[in-house]
């Protein structure tokens, strides 16, 4: 009897929300990826119950020892039972800090332009390849086959993506680890390929938090809105939200995409593919979105005269198809265990640690601040400060928040007159004397000291003498 394995929890795809995780099965006749979620396991043929406390301890090879809780016997009649021409299933994904999976996109227009080979860089970093691809019109029939670098064919089936664009036909399969590259060959129904898009899990140390959602939709002269789930966090953070778009034209044709989640919005108009025919893949950005957001909602315009770029509103819209995957890349909430020093960025708009080690990891962001260009430490060691353009305020530690004071700095007088503290880029504390200086920003002139009340967030008056609030540096 030739040797299989069961039971084997996949390192490249773990959904832990809801309970769930991706069960891949590995058997002569065929290979299987189960998404088990709660007391159901769902399969491309519908769904099965199970125990709710099944666990799968090991791998087991069926010739020599059995499984912990169950033996072989149980997986095999359980595996008859869904049968034996599943096709490796493509499943969202939602992956935490902790996991260190990065997610990218990888894609390029198909329209007349088979044979097709996607090149993949640093293969032995891949954990896995979903492969999709997009046919509008005709279609090269119930199932196509991708191959890898090594000759290995993948078959994808047919699937049909709901809304109103006409004929449109979706091939999904998956790949495995080390895969460097994926041709599609079959020149049947070449003028109607589309796209073809490549999403590859890499290991990555540095990633971020990541969810996304395998979406099946098409529009045409509608709206259409779609809702992904993202992970839970604490305190303020950035969203990036990269879409792949398919069937674009290049004939002036509009489609409008939206994002919002936790009231922050983002906006692209769409008129035409970003590469060779008839692919796009965009990004849309959301930042500071605020505490305890769990959704981001994606809404598809595509109405003919309705666009507001156009105000003679005589532009049409596109037909559409969104059947691949919306990524969302978060910016972690992985505070350093012995953070010993704070470092805020004014790109991202957040505060970071570095530990004892030399680690550093994202704290959270500043909220609505988005001009804090300086921080430091009060003499109490424990209150940090930070000044937005003009306004003094605390940064919480350990969520990033920052909180303004009522008033802002204000102006002062000196050697150049009456001068307005718009522009604070510099910010220390004299902890002998327990006085907080600042640097502000001229653009005409040389740039001025101050000294700042740390009780009214106000400039400190005559500070450097009589009526004199500031120097010029």
């Amino acid at each position: 009897m030739e040797n299989f394995y069961a039971g084997m929890w996949s390192s490249a795809t773990t959904k832990f929300k809801n309970y769930s995780k991706i069960l891949k099965f590995n058997m002569p006749c065929a290979y299987w990826t189960f998404f088990i979620a709660k007391n159901k396991i769902n399969t491309q043929n519908g769904n099965f119950n199970y125990l709710k406390n099944f666990i799968m301890d090991n791998v087991f090879n069926t010739n020599n020892r059995l499984i912990n809780r169950y033996t072989s016997l149980i997986i095999c009649a359980f595996m008859m039972l869904i049968g034996s021409n599943l096709n490796a299933q493509v499943n969202d994904w939602e992956y935490t800090c902790a996991q260190s999976v990065v997610v990218e996109i990888q894609g390029e227009g198909l329209k007349n332009m088979v044979p097709k080979t996607i090149n993949i860089s640093d293969p032995a970093n891949i954990v896995q390849v979903a492969a999709e691809l997009v046919f509008k019109g005709s279609n090269p029939g119930a199932s196509i086959t991708v191959t890898d670098q090594n000759g290995t064919s993948y078959t994808a089936n047919q699937q049909t993506p709901v809304g109103n664009s006409s004929n449109v036909k979706v091939y999904r399969t998956m790949l495995p680890a080390g895969t460097s590259s994926v041709t599609y060959a079959n020149q049947t129904a070449e003028s109607s390929a589309q796209s073809m898009v490549l999403y590859l899990f890499r290991n990555d140390a540095n990633a971020g938090e990541s969810a996304g959602t395998f979406t099946g939709i098409s529009g045409y002269n509608n709206i259409a809105t779609l809702n992904i789930d993202i992970p839970v966090a604490s305190v303020f953070r950035d969203i990036s939200i990269d879409v792949p778009v398919s069937e674009l034209t290049e004939d002036g044709r509009y489609l409008q995409i939206t994002a919002t989640a936790g009231g922050i919005t983002d906006q692209l108009i769409l008129t035409g593919p970003t590469g060779d025919c008839c692919l796009g893949v965009f990004e849309l950005n959301l930042k500071n979105v605020p505490p305890g957001t769990s959704t981001v909602t994606l809404l598809m315009d595509s109405r003919n005269d309705m666009c507001s770029c156009d105000p003679t509103g005589t532009l049409n819209g596109q037909s559409w198809v969104i059947a691949s995957a919306i990524k969302t890349d978060l910016l972690c909430s992985d505070r350093p265990a012995d953070a010993i020093c704070l470092a805020g960025s004014d790109g991202n708009e957040a505060l970071y640690g570095v530990d004892i080690a030399g680690g550093t990891g994202f704290i959270g962001g500043y909220g609505t601040a988005d001009e804090i260009e300086a921080i430091a430490f009060a003499a109490d060691g424990a209150t940090l400060y930070g000044v937005d353009e003009n306004t003094l305020g605390t940064i919480n530690t350990f969520t990033g928040e920052f909180t303004p004071f009522s008033n802002n700095v204000g102006s002062g007088n000196g050697a150049d007159g009456a001068v307005v503290m718009s522009d604070i880029d510099g910010l220390t504390l004299d902890p002998a004397n327990d006085i907080l200086y600042a640097t502000v920003r001229r653009a005409a002139a040389p740039d001025v000291l101050i000294q700042i009340n740390q009780n009214t967030g106000q400039i400190v008056t005559s500070a450097f003498g009589a009526g004199v609030d500031y120097v010029v540096l």
